[in-house]
């Protein structure tokens, strides 16, 4: 057997663990890590809006690896439209499985028992990473925590960014809720392109990992 051909079949085998173990991490990650429309102006949604936007009925979505679902949740919304929206970040963590910033906004600063989610990817977000990260923690922290850290006073802002729909969790989207809350729609925005802050964190005790900030 040829050397090249020996080297890229060998190479090609290498990969294979590791892209069967990302596949369910990385569902539609063309998608949720690129903006469709990102010179588009965001239209303003109601948070409640955005929390009562249904679930789709199909189960199979390897149709929509690569591509946006054309179908609208109502609201003349569609998937990989840019949106914004205000509320309060409720608790945070740090996704180890594909690196991304999962973020919980709820309503008002009561909280609730359900929440909407809005996720940072990590390459090419570092700048917005590190501005959530420094305004959330108050500098405490060099890193958030993998089980997730809520606030003990949630920080009012207003989210920018495209509006995606995490098929994987369409029939059960509350088990990717933490700290006591239950995302109530599987659509989220994802990626995230700014935040801006419409209040700062009040001074909180300090606190370990998993725990309040």
């Amino acid at each position: 057997m040829p050397r090249r051909l020996l080297a890229a079949l060998l190479a090609a085998w290498t990969l294979l663990p590791l892209a069967a173990s990302g596949a369910v991490d990385h569902e539609r990650w063309a998608i949720k890590t690129h903006f469709r429309h990102p010179r588009q102006k965001p239209k303003l949604v109601a948070l409640s809006e955005l929390k009562r936007l249904p679930s789709f009925t199909q189960d199979k979505w390897s149709d929509f690896d690569a591509s946006y679902i054309p179908d609208s949740p109502g609201e003349g919304l569609h998937e990989g439209d840019m949106v914004k929206t205000r509320g309060w970040i409720q608790a945070l963590k740090y996704s180890a499985d594909d690196d991304d910033y999962h973020i919980q906004m709820v309503d008002d600063s009561t909280g609730g028992s359900e929440c909407f989610i809005v996720e940072v990817p990590k390459a090419g977000f570092e700048a917005l990473r590190r501005k959530i990260l420094t305004t959330c923690s108050q500098g405490k922290y060099t890193e958030f925590s993998r089980s997730g850290n809520r606030m003990e006073h949630p920080v009012p802002c207003v989210v920018a960014g495209q509006l995606f729909y995490d098929a994987s969790h369409g029939s059960d989207p509350g088990a990717r809720g933490i700290k006591g809350r239950k995302a109530s729609t599987a659509w989220e925005i994802h990626p995230v392109k700014s935040v801006t802050w419409t209040g700062h964190p009040k001074r909180s005790r300090p606190s370990g990992g998993g725990g309040e900030l």
